[in-house]
């Protein structure tokens, strides 16, 4: 009895599924029928809506991809471009030896082809590796560089000078080369002008009243110095007296911020003609060799890179 209700059922779902099938496509026919009356379109070029909408998807897709890979290119280009250009790199052999001071394993010290500030000392600390910020370093070389900081401050304090450090790290796209400027200015004149409160009253008129981030921000070293409180990726401006105190300030608008900003207010202080620092004028490469010469006269008691060589 039960084996044949069983051969009953099976028989009869065998003959009913082509039947529903059939009405299933007869009533699909007639909806894409309706669709092609409603739409004005030819049978033979009418695609399904889903259909469009996956085919669009996939192309969007590509369009996004063939972009990034684009940008990526682009970027990658610039990026040889840039250090196929650049006067800091020692593979382009344009920075001629007259204007390196010193140089340890990972780091130059040297004399700018321009001078800005007149007689007033001027140097770079300069990474060899094409970095873009200071704060992308790797630990060795920022090692090296506090190193250089240190000794320039004992060797400048000596003849009542004090060291003002400032890096100007924006601009990324354009895939810059690290710089960390020295200027040695008289005690003196540093501290009638109360240089530190006129740094600090500059950066607090950065990038007006909407800016979303601290204005200034004071580097600590016990925090980490510069690359701990300054996140990665951020553009910013960043200056140090003598190594007793730092401020640094991120820069949301880099339209708004000029790269003589520290400049200008240091000829201000000292002096200078506006000029000088806007338009300065060459350092011949005879000039730059007299100023080594004297340079290593103060610089050859501190000098910390003849233990490298020892």
């Amino acid at each position: 009895m039960l084996k044949g209700v069983k051969v009953r059922k099976v028989y009869e779902d065998e003959i009913e599924e082509p039947v529903r099938q059939k009405k299933v496509r007869i009533m699909d026919d007639q909806l894409h029928k309706q669709r092609i009356k409603e739409k004005g379109l030819q049978f033979d070029d009418l695609e399904d809506d889903d259909q469009k909408s996956d085919h669009q998807k996939t192309k969007q897709e590509k369009n996004k991809e063939n972009q990034k890979k684009g940008e990526m290119l682009f970027q990658q280009r610039q990026q040889q471009k840039a250090i196929s250009e650049c006067e800091f790199c020692l593979s382009n052999e344009k920075l001629s030896q007259y204007y390196i001071l010193s140089q340890s394993n990972n780091v130059m010290l040297v004399l700018p082809k321009q001078r800005f500030y007149n007689a007033y000392t001027h140097l770079l600390i300069v990474p060899m590796e094409h970095v873009q910020c200071i704060r992308d370093v790797e630990d060795e070389t920022y090692e090296e560089i506090r190193n250089f900081q240190k000794c320039l401050v004992g060797a400048f304090d000596k003849a009542n000078l004090e060291c003002i450090f400032y890096e100007n790290a924006f601009k990324f796209k354009y895939v810059p080369h690290a710089i960390i400027e020295c200027v040695a200015i008289p005690y003196k004149i540093s501290k009638e002008a109360n240089l530190n409160l006129y740094f600090k009253q500059g950066m607090d008129e950065l990038d007006g009243f909407w800016a979303t981030h601290k204005k200034i921000i004071e580097i600590q070293k016990n925090k980490g110095g510069i690359r701990k409180q300054i996140p990665k990726g951020f553009a910013y401006f960043y200056v140090d007296f003598s190594l007793k105190l730092g401020y640094a300030h991120v820069i949301e608008n880099e339209n708004n911020f000029s790269s003589n900003f520290a400049r200008e207010i240091l000829a201000s202080i000292l002096s200078v003609e506006k000029s000088n620092v806007l338009s300065p004028k060459p350092r011949t490469e005879q000039e730059a060799k007299q100023e080594n010469d004297a340079f290593q006269l103060i610089w050859k008691s501190y000098d910390w890179t003849r233990m490298l060589k020892q």
